[in-house]
């Protein structure tokens, strides 16, 4: 899979084989992001970047912050204040992996766009990934696609984690945003116990067709994404000890509690697998 980020000297296309990429430069340099349909998430690692959006709002980009850059607000105008790096991540990429319980309350909330350019002050957790993904990067066209899988899920879930509601919502808003109502409305018609064929009744088309649509806009097969959102579902459900296990059963739609248990012991749901140890079903 190759990856187009319009970033770079003087409006320069850069393509790799990574949803990451690494952009450094000397003070006095520019760049330009133009209204194509893509957003960003930019890890400023060291020295400063002044940054102009469509509406002429300006922030100043500071080193352990991570932005928003959408293409709402588009275009963008960079400056380099001083001697600067960050790491730049395709977010489009992300958003496809929001759980669709969060998403929907993030579409849901009320947010003012193109202000300035959102920023989340990021932790030592974030530094060890940045980190970690530095150290690749000259080998980036050598690295599996499955490696920056796993890597976008663990930026999905240091997001999901260290940050507040409202936080998220300021990071990611101008990103989902844009989804078609296509995505909009698979992600208004999941539920945990639905399957492919229910899911396409629910866009009334056919299994074939949705599908054909499924993947040009989520760049994964149905089957993956709904498995990604009941194991996301799954590792966040709260259980109680006294808890009927019939309630996990009917909302994700195992048939029995045979089908449950080997359910959660393939996908490695651990505090479930305890839950089930406890209550002798297992």
């Amino acid at each position: 899979m190759k990856y187009i980020f319009n970033i770079g000297p003087d409006g320069d296309v850069m393509q790799v084989r990574s949803p990451f990429s690494k952009l450094q430069g000397e003070a006095g340099a520019t760049y330009s992001i133009e209204g194509e349909n893509r957003n960003y998430l930019i890890f400023m690692i060291s020295g400063n970047m002044k940054v102009v959006n469509g509406r002429k709002a300006s922030t100043i980009m500071e080193p352990q912050y991570m932005y928003s850059v959408c293409s709402v607000c588009a275009p963008y105008s960079f400056e380099a204040l001083s001697d600067f790096s960050c790491l730049v991540f395709l977010a489009d990429t992300l958003a496809n992996h929001v759980n669709a319980r969060n998403l929907m309350k993030i579409l849901s909330s009320e947010f003012t766009m193109c202000e300035g350019l959102p920023g989340l002050k990021y932790n030592e957790l974030f530094e060890s990934f940045i980190q970690n993904i530095l150290l690749v990067n000259d080998y980036k066209d050598l690295m599996p696609d499955s490696f920056y899988d796993i890597k976008k899920s663990e930026l999905l879930h240091y997001i999901t984690n260290f940050y507040t509601h409202e936080e998220i919502v300021s990071l990611i808003y101008g990103i989902v945003s844009t989804y078609s109502d296509f995505k909009r409305k698979v992600y208004a018609n999941y539920n945990n116990s639905i399957n492919v064929q229910q899911l396409a009744d629910s866009m009334h088309m056919t299994t074939k067709t949705f599908t054909r649509n499924f993947k040009k806009e989520f760049n994964m097969t149905p089957n993956d994404w709904i498995l990604e959102q009941r194991l996301f579902n799954l590792n966040h459900s709260k259980v109680n000890k006294g808890m009927p296990l019939s309630n996990l059963l009917e909302e994700f739609g195992f048939a029995s509690t045979s089908a449950f248990r080997q359910f959660c012991k393939r996908y490695e749901v651990e505090h479930l697998v305890e839950f089930l140890k406890e209550d002798k079903a297992i």
